[in-house]
């Protein structure tokens, strides 16, 4: 991986899972990482996942102005339009820029794709779509003020249609814990 040292990256869907990974990944490469989900900030589970990521990131710091900075936490919900023009405004106030958006929160169905109702259908959609789309239209901006824009390859997808397979609407390739795929851009 590319030694992040000094970029700031803001990874939705950072709580748990995939997201979290990608967290403690970045601050391992130096980054500043600001995790959103949809937890309140005074949530017992933000304070100890912010706790255990700053003791990783005060692992390799060298003065204390450094630890604890590297990390920190704002509630996102990614389907939220407001949310994220409020998301963008605080990273650019807290860190002065954005240089990496990972795309990470996302649901998936759970059961047969013909007993699914209409309105769950549209929470999908308006989580694991609208939310991609508010998210680079927001942010992809505010990185284009520090350089070049560029998805990278970090996406990792189910290996089936994620609501089934259409031969078969009775079968459902959809489960907790199936891979949605996540979507890094990054500021050249």
């Amino acid at each position: 991986m590319t030694n992040l040292s000094g970029r700031v990256a803001l990874v939705s869907g950072a709580l748990r899972g995939i997201g979290l990974s990608i967290a403690e990944r970045y601050l391992t490469e130096g980054a500043s990482v600001v995790l959103t989900d949809l937890a309140d900030v005074h949530d017992q589970d933000v304070a100890d996942v912010l706790n255990r990521l700053r003791a990783t990131a005060s692992s390799g710091a060298n003065t204390q102005e450094e630890r604890g900075g590297k990390v920190s936490y704002l509630k996102l919900d990614v389907a939220s339009e407001a949310d994220w023009l409020t998301a963008e405004k605080d990273v650019r106030a807290r860190h002065g820029r954005l240089d990496v958006l990972v795309n990470n929160a996302g649901i998936d169905c759970t059961g047969a794709v013909d007993m699914l109702e209409l309105a769950a259908w549209r929470r999908i959609m308006s989580i694991n779509v609208d939310g991609v789309f508010l998210s680079v239209k927001y942010c992809i901006p505010a990185m284009r003020r520090g350089g070049m824009v560029r998805p990278k390859g970090c996406r990792a997808f189910a290996p089936r249609w994620p609501i089934g397979s259409a031969a078969n609407p009775s079968t459902s390739s959809c489960s907790p814990g199936r891979s949605r795929g996540s979507t890094c851009w990054r500021a050249a």
